[in-house]
């Protein structure tokens, strides 16, 4: 019957010894054990118990994110490199001439260089007189519409000026006001008079806007340019006589 009761309590601590997660080595029993029909067993190891993570509150995922940006190192900052600066075609262009400007300067010191390129403006200009042939006149006619035997006495006066007091030119008035050029007539430094038919202002308004009087000296201008006036055109074709006077007094005029 001790023999029954000894085979169970083993079949009962091998089924609790196989349920625990540690199952240490079991020692046989020895023979006074046996003997004394008394059954010892050794304590069973103490179980670990597992941290409870529960009781750490949970932290939002914004807030794990700054808090992870905080506890790590700031980033390191590079300064930029500054760009190479290439030099530009001008530069490369202007070096050897400035040597070369130097080097006149010193061997010519005569010679007057300028830096900058000078404007086509004053070329421009010339061109066009020489185009109008005005570059050289000293008296200029002006015709405004003028036909038939009117802008034939014009004409016959200018070709007279021409071949006998001064180099002399009948304009186109019209042409010059559509054109508007009357500017680079009135800037020409040789030009001396201007011979214009009476009343024939009125049709140029940009020769209204340069035409003034200086009645002290009873002279009348153009920009800075003496006026003369000519007398109604049918009055000399009418009157020899008129003809003969305006003549005296243009060559006492232009040949100041």
């Amino acid at each position: 019957m001790q023999n029954e009761y000894r085979q169970l309590i083993r079949d009962t601590l091998h089924f609790l010894q196989n349920q625990l997660p540690y199952r240490p080595a079991s020692k046989p029993l020895d023979a006074s054990s046996q003997k004394s029909g008394s059954l010892k067993s050794e304590p069973l190891p103490a179980r670990k118990e597992k941290a409870n993570t529960n009781l750490i509150p949970p932290v939002s995922a914004p807030a794990a994110l700054r808090m992870q940006e905080e506890s790590s190192p700031p980033p390191k900052v590079t300064a930029a490199k500054p760009p190479l600066l290439q030099p530009s075609k001008q530069d490369l262009v202007q070096e050897p001439m400035e040597e070369l400007r130097l080097l006149i300067e010193k061997t010519s010191p005569h010679y007057l260089l300028h830096r900058d390129v000078p404007s086509d403006a004053a070329a421009e200009r010339n061109a066009e007189k020489w185009k109008e042939n005005i570059g050289t006149i000293q008296v200029a006619l002006l015709s405004f519409g003028e036909q038939g035997a009117s802008l034939q006495f014009l004409q016959n006066l200018t070709k007279a000026i021409d071949n006998s007091l001064c180099p002399a030119l009948l304009i186109d008035g019209e042409r010059f006001e559509r054109e508007e050029r009357w500017k680079m007539l009135l800037e020409e430094k040789e030009l001396k008079w201007i011979i214009a038919p009476s009343r024939s202002l009125g049709k140029s308004p940009i020769l209204t806007h340069y035409y003034r009087e200086i009645p002290a000296k009873q002279e009348r201008l153009l920009a800075d340019i003496p006026l003369f006036f000519l007398l109604p055109i049918q009055e000399y074709l009418k009157e020899s006589s008129l003809k003969r006077t305006l003549w005296e007094t243009l060559c006492r005029m232009l040949q100041k």
